[in-house]
C-alpha cells in the first residue's frame, strides 16, 4: 500500500506543472474519459485522506492529466517527482485511449493484462541490464 504522502506528493507536483487546472477541471475531464471521479474524491486523496485510491481513479487522474499512469509507480533511482512528471508527459493521445479501454475491462481480465504487461517490462529490464541470452547464429 501507498503512503499517503505519496498520492499528495504526486498530485501536487501534478497540480504544479499544470497551474491552469481546477481540480473541478480534472474531475470534468476524467468523466469525459470515462473515469469519473468527484471533487470531492481529488480532495480527500489531494489531502491524504484516500491514501490508496483506486486503479479506476488514479487511471482517470492520469488522463485527465495527460501523464501515463507509470507517473504513480515508484520512482527509478535517483529520480525526482518533476522528472517522473516529464517522463510520464503523454504526447500520444492513442496511449491514453488504450489505457482507457484497459480499464473498461472486466476486472479480471484487466488484472491479468496488467500482470501480463508488469511480466513483459521485467523481462525487458532484465534484457536491456545484460548481455542477451539468446545466441546468434550470424
Amino acid at each position: 500500500m501507498a503512503s499517503a504522502d505519496h498520492f499528495v506528493d504526486h498530485l501536487a507536483t501534478l497540480f504544479r506543472h499544470n497551474p491552469d487546472l481546477t481540480a473541478g477541471a480534472v474531475c470534468r475531464q476524467a468523466g469525459r474519459l470515462g473515469h469519473p471521479i468527484t471533487e470531492s474524491c481529488l480532495s480527500q486523496i489531494r489531502n491524504g485522506h484516500i491514501r490508496d485510491p483506486g486503479f479506476t481513479t488514479i487511471t482517470g487522474i492520469a488522463m485527465a492529466f495527460r501523464v501515463d499512469i507509470d507517473f504513480f509507480t515508484m520512482p527509478k533511482p535517483g529520480e525526482t517527482l518533476d522528472d517522473k512528471y516529464h517522463r510520464a508527459r503523454l504526447t500520444d493521445a492513442s496511449v491514453g485511449e488504450t489505457v482507457a479501454d484497459l480499464t473498461a475491462l472486466p476486472s479480471g481480465i484487466s488484472d491479468a493484462v496488467l500482470s501480463l504487461l508488469e511480466v513483459m517490462a521485467e523481462t525487458e529490464d532484465k534484457d536491456s541490464n545484460g548481455p542477451s541470452a539468446a545466441s546468434s547464429d550470424s
